[in-house]
């Protein structure tokens, strides 16, 4: 909580994330849950890193979820990756609202044309 409580003050938490994740004393469970809260939090402001956390935590955590939960977080995880991430945040959304505009990405990225520009003739030019 204090993780997610320093996040939302704007202090840097990638040294608490680091020490959760790395705590001799946590187990399995405490460290896929820092990493995947640190991955939520990430997403939630559309920073850098966040798809990597994110798969990460699916990763470690795959054998954790019951089968529906496993199928539906695979999805979400497929879909946030056509948001682009940066190194500067945005204005935090939520899980439905980031959700929606991944889709909304996923379909321009799908629709656009591939324009590959060739060889120009430029004969016509010419009169």
């Amino acid at each position: 909580m204090r993780m997610v409580a320093h996040f939302w003050l704007e202090l840097d938490i990638e040294g608490e994330f680091e020490r959760l994740a790395e705590e001799p004393c946590a187990g399995a469970h405490e460290r896929i849950l820092a990493r995947q809260i640190y991955g939520q939090l990430l997403m939630s402001r559309r920073l850098a890193g966040a798809h990597e956390q994110l798969q990460t935590a699916f990763a470690a955590a795959s054998d954790l979820y019951a089968p529906g939960d496993y199928f539906l977080t695979m999805r979400r995880n497929a879909l946030l990756r056509h948001l682009p991430l940066s190194r500067q945040p945005h204005p935090p959304l939520g899980l439905q609202q980031l959700l929606t505009t991944a889709a909304v990405a996923a379909q321009l990225q799908r629709s656009a044309p591939s324009y590959r520009p060739g060889p120009f003739d430029h004969s016509d030019t010419f009169g």
